[in-house]
C-alpha cells in the first residue's frame, strides 16, 4: 500500500523551555511510540503519555510540542492533524498466486473479480494471475497486461510457467487491458503461451516485459537448432514497435539475426552458412566471415506519387536512410527503386540484385545454391549507365532522374526486373571508396547472394501518402482483434 501522509503545519512561537520539561517530553515521547508499535489500540494512552511528558510546556510550541505534534501526524493520523491517501497496489500472493489490494482499514477490494468477470466470461478454466502496469496513453487512459491464467490454478506449472515436456503446459494469455474513469473499456489479446519445450532440448521458454505503453516478448526454443523470436508493441494506439528472430546451429557455424523496426522502415540482418568442406566452428575463424544486409523498404505508396508526382514531390520520412551510403532510398509495390540524394553528391551508385538467398539450415551451401547476381553502376546526379555485370534478368537498365525545383536533392527511378528477390545498394566516391548496404566479414563487399538484403513486403509497414507537398507515412493502427499476434501452440 502506498501512503501520501498530508503535512501537518504547527504553528511556533519559539518559546525556551527548560532542560527538564525536554527530559519529560523525551521520555514520554520514546514511551508513545513503543506504545504505537504494540497496538494501534493504544493510541489514547500514547497521547496521554505525550501530555504528560510534556507538562509545563503546554504553552510553549518548541521542544514541548511541535515536536511531539509532528510525530503525531505522521504516526497517528488519525488523531485529527494528518491524513493518507491510498493508491492501487497489486499484489501477488507468492504461494496462491491471488491479487488483492487493501485500503487504509485493510478491506480487500475486488479488481480481481472485476477483471475476471470480463476477460473470463466465455472461457474457463480462467483466472487473473497478475496486473501489470502499463502507465498512461495520450487520452488519459490507465494501461494495464494482464496475465491469464486459461488452467487451472492448481496446475504444476501454474505458477513457473517452465516447460512441461509431452504437452503438460500451462496456457497462459496476456491481454491488454484499457481503463478510464475507473472502468475497463477495452480488452484484447496480445501473446498465448503454453511452454512444452518449444522443441526437442525441452528448454523452451517466454519473457514478458511491461513498460510505459510497451509490451515485449520472447520466445526461445529448438532442438540443436535453437532459435528465438521477439515481438515489441505498442498498447495505445495499439502498433508493432519491433520485430525479431535469431536462429543458430549449436553443432556448426550456422546462424540467422533479423531485426524489424516497422516505424522506421528498417529491416536488417545477419546470415551465415559455410561453404560445403569448410566447417568453421564460428563465422570469423579460418577467414570467413557473416553476411550482414540492410533491405531497402518495400513501401506502399500513392499510384499518383508512383507514377508522376515522384519528380517533384520528395520522399519524406518515407525513404529510408542507407547505412553508409549518402542515398535515402525505397522500393514501391510496382517494382521501382526510388532513390535520392543532395544535388552535390559526385560519385557512383551500385545496384546489386539475385534471387532468394538459401537458407541458413543448410548445414553448408555451394556455388550451384546461389542465383547469379547483377550488378548494376550509374553515375550520379545523372544516373548515366557505367556498368552492367551479369546477365540474369536480361534487361537493359535506365535511369529516370526526377525535376530539380530550388536545388532539392535528386531523384531516381529505376525499374526492377522481375524475379529480383534480394537487393543491396553499394555507393563509390570520388576517392574511389566503395561503401554498401551489405557487407561481408569485417566490410568487404558481399561476393555472392548471401550478403544482399531482402526484397519483400514487411508485415505492419506503414503506408505512405502526400501530405503537403511530401511523402507522409501513415503508420499502421492494429486492429483490437480478439485474436493474438502470438499464438499458443495449441491452436
Amino acid at each position: 500500500m502506498v501512503f501520501e501522509p498530508q503535512r501537518c503545519v504547527v504553528d511556533s512561537t519559539g518559546k525556551a523551555i527548560s532542560q527538564l520539561n525536554c527530559l519529560g517530553f523525551l521520555v514520554g515521547t520514546v514511551v508513545a511510540v513503543l506504545l504505537i508499535v504494540v497496538s494501534v489500540t493504544s493510541r489514547f494512552l500514547a497521547v496521554v503519555v505525550f501530555a504528560m511528558g510534556a507538562t509545563g510546556t503546554m504553552g510553549a510550541t518548541g521542544c514541548g510540542v511541535a515536536a511531539p505534534v509532528m510525530i503525531l501526524c505522521v504516526g497517528l493520523s488519525s488523531v485529527g492533524c494528518g491524513s493518507v491517501s491510498p493508491q492501487v497496489d497489486v499484489v501477488v500472493d507468492p504461494d496462491t498466486g491471488a491479487r488483492e489490494r487493501g485500503d487504509t482499514q485493510g478491506q480487500a477490494l475486488d479488481e480481481r473479480d472485476l477483471l475476471e468477470s470480463v476477460l473470463c466470461t466465455e472461457r474457463q478454466p480462467c483466472s487473473v494471475a497478475h496486473l501489470h502496469d502499463a502507465g498512461m496513453d495520450a487520452e488519459g487512459r490507465h494501461l494495464f497486461v494482464a496475465d491469464v491464467l486459461l488452467s487451472a490454478v492448481d496446475h504444476p506449472r501454474a505458477r513457473d510457467r517452465a516447460a512441461a515436456l509431452g504437452g503438460d503446459c500451462a496456457r497462459v494469455s496476456w491481454e491488454a487491458v484499457i481503463v478510464r474513469g475507473g472502468e475497463i473499456e477495452s480488452t484484447w489479446p496480445l501473446v498465448q503461451a503454453c511452454n512444452d519445450g518449444y522443441g526437442a532440448r525441452g528448454m523452451g521458454e517466454d519473457v514478458v516485459e511491461v513498460g510505459p505503453n510497451v509490451f515485449v516478448h520472447d520466445r526461445v526454443g529448438g532442438s540443436s537448432w535453437i532459435w528465438s523470436e521477439h515481438v515489441e508493441l505498442q498498447l495505445s494506439p495499439f502498433r508493432v514497435v519491433g520485430q525479431g528472430s535469431h536462429g543458430e546451429w549449436l553443432n556448426g557455424s550456422n546462424l540467422s539475426d533479423l531485426r524489424y523496426q516497422p516505424q522506421d522502415f528498417d529491416f536488417r540482418g545477419m546470415w551465415f552458412s559455410p561453404d560445403c568442406g569448410e566447417v568453421p566452428l564460428h563465422p570469423l575463424e579460418d577467414g570467413h566471415g557473416e553476411f550482414s544486409w540492410q533491405s531497402v523498404p518495400w513501401v506502399s505508396v500513392d499510384e499518383e506519387w508512383t507514377f508522376a508526382q515522384w519528380r517533384s514531390i520528395p520522399l519524406g520520412e518515407c525513404g529510408a536512410p542507407m547505412d553508409g551510403l549518402p542515398v535515402r532510398a525505397l522500393v514501391t509495390s510496382q517494382r521501382d527503386l526510388f532513390v535520392e540524394f543532395a544535388p552535390n553528391v559526385r560519385g557512383a551508385l551500385g545496384v546489386h540484385m539475385a534471387g532468394e538467398r538459401p537458407s541458413y539450415q543448410q548445414h553448408c551451401v555451394q556455388p550451384g545454391d546461389f542465383s547469379p547476381v547483377q550488378r548494376w553502376a550509374f553515375s550520379a546526379p545523372l544516373g548515366n549507365v557505367l556498368e552492367v555485370k551479369g546477365q540474369a534478368y536480361q534487361e537493359t537498365p535506365k535511369v529516370v532522374v526526377g525535376d530539380m525545383v530550388d536545388g532539392e536533392r535528386v531523384r531516381w527511378k529505376l525499374a526492377l526486373p522481375l524475379g529480383v528477390g534480394t537487393l543491396s545498394l553499394a555507393w563509390t566516391g570520388q576517392d574511389g571508396v566503395m561503401s554498401g548496404t551489405s557487407t561481408f566479414g569485417e566490410g568487404g563487399a558481399s561476393p555472392d547472394v548471401r550478403g544482399l538484403g531482402d526484397l519483400k513486403e514487411m508485415p505492419y509497414t506503414p503506408g505512405c501518402v502526400v501530405e503537403g507537398g511530401r511523402l507522409v507515412a501513415q503508420p499502421i493502427v492494429l486492429p483490437r482483434s480478439t485474436e493474438p499476434l502470438v499464438r499458443g501452440w495449441w491452436d
